[in-house]
């Protein structure tokens, strides 16, 4: 299919679903969104009722405003996750700016003290978010982007190395302490809940994530719960949620490939001369894309990938020897054990079935490769 063909095709899926995105996250906080509240005081600490508070994504500019309460409290539930400048107004005092805040999946507190003064003047603090986390009593591990993607990830699959970074991770029964078959804090393994955007991603047929993993480059973060979670993650032991990377003011894309080739690797121990090298061609690749439809208002983000797959290996049979080297002719019908005639009970002279043999046998018996292998076991040996 043409790129411009896509492109006519996903857009209005994009716009969809942009315009789903908004209207549930104005319904109440999901599993994919986090939660920033804080209290607005003076300088005195006494509370500052009506403060205009807004929350601006400093990378698409979408602006969230509110106000704090009778008791200065302000609380905006179900934002988008990434990074946030909070600024704070109140008539007679001057503005307070927070910058450098990262969103997680998380409900966060940022308090302000205003001070005196005019409204022209301007406060900035720069901090990150606060690292203890009071609000929430789950406890949780995120991945950011460039954790998954300098991650020695294989096969394009997030979870295969980075599980094993998470507190209380063990084997879940097996020696393997990465991977989906994981277990938490003591228990079992494939006892876990995968999610994506919130969403179970969970297969019933082996509950575990299976093939509902998204490309490297379209995860934006993935957040682990692994102790006392809210029900929204979902009913195991354990909620691994993978947020998606949407678009942004600014345009943005990647390409990436996984490549495994047997130009590459050595010939296996029981891939033998004279045959060819078993073939291996595993290629994993694609790319992203993504930017504004509407500055400050509609993004898009387009992931692609792709995975050709031609692999093979060596395979042994045992098959009818033919009397060469010293072997017994098993399609002439003699054997290198006794073999009895069903009709008499007594063997065949020289273990060679003597008299008529089966026509439909005789017929089979020609498609029988002959060994190409030493070995006792009459071994064949097949590349496919």
């Amino acid at each position: 299919m043409r790129l411009t063909s896509i492109r006519t095709i996903l857009m209005p899926i994009l716009v969809i679903a942009s315009l789903m995105g908004a209207a549930a996250s104005a319904v109440g906080q999901n599993a994919n969104t986090g939660e920033i509240k804080g209290t607005v005081t003076d300088s005195s600490n006494a509370v500052i009722p009506g403060a205009t508070v807004s929350v601006v994504n400093t990378q698409t500019g979408v602006v969230i405003n509110t106000a704090t309460n009778g008791d200065g409290i302000y609380d905006v539930p179900s934002v988008p996750l990434g990074q946030y400048s909070i600024t704070f107004r109140k008539e007679g005092f001057r503005q307070e700016v927070r910058d450098g805040i990262t969103l997680q999946l998380s409900t966060i507190q940022i308090n302000a003290v205003l001070q005196v003064g005019s409204t022209t003047e301007k406060v900035v603090v720069t901090d990150a978010a606060p690292l203890l986390q009071t609000e929430e009593s789950g406890q949780e591990t995120n991945f950011s982007i460039k954790q998954i993607q300098d991650a020695p990830i294989v096969g394009g699959i997030w979870y295969n190395e980075l599980t094993n970074e998470l507190p209380g991770v063990n084997g879940g029964g097996s020696q393997d302490a990465s991977g989906q078959g994981i277990g938490i804090n003591g228990t079992q393994g494939y006892s876990g809940s995968f999610l994506v955007e919130g969403s179970i991603a969970t297969q019933p047929r082996d509950q575990n994530a299976s093939d509902n993993y998204p490309p490297i480059d379209a995860i934006g973060t993935a957040n682990v719960q692994t102790a006392n979670f809210g029900s929204d993650y979902g009913n195991g032991v354990a909620a691994f949620n993978v947020i998606l990377r949407s678009g942004t003011n600014q345009w943005h894309g990647s390409l990436f490939e996984f490549d495994q080739n047997n130009d590459f690797n050595a010939r296996s121990y029981f891939d033998r001369a004279p045959l060819p090298v078993a073939p291996l061609h595993w290629n994993e690749f694609g790319g992203s894309v993504g930017g504004p439809i509407l500055k400050n208002k509609l993004f898009f983000y387009f992931t692609f990938q792709d995975n050709p797959s031609l692999s093979s290996g060596a395979y042994f049979a045992t098959v009818p020897t033919r009397g060469a080297n010293g072997t017994t002719n098993m399609l002439a019908g003699c054997f290198p054990t006794t073999v009895t005639d069903p009709s008499t009970g007594t063997p065949y002279p020289g273990n060679c079935i003597t008299g008529t043999l089966d026509p439909v046998a005789l017929n089979i018996q020609k498609y029988f490769p002959a060994p190409n292998v030493a070995g006792s076991a009459n071994p064949y040996l097949n590349n496919y």
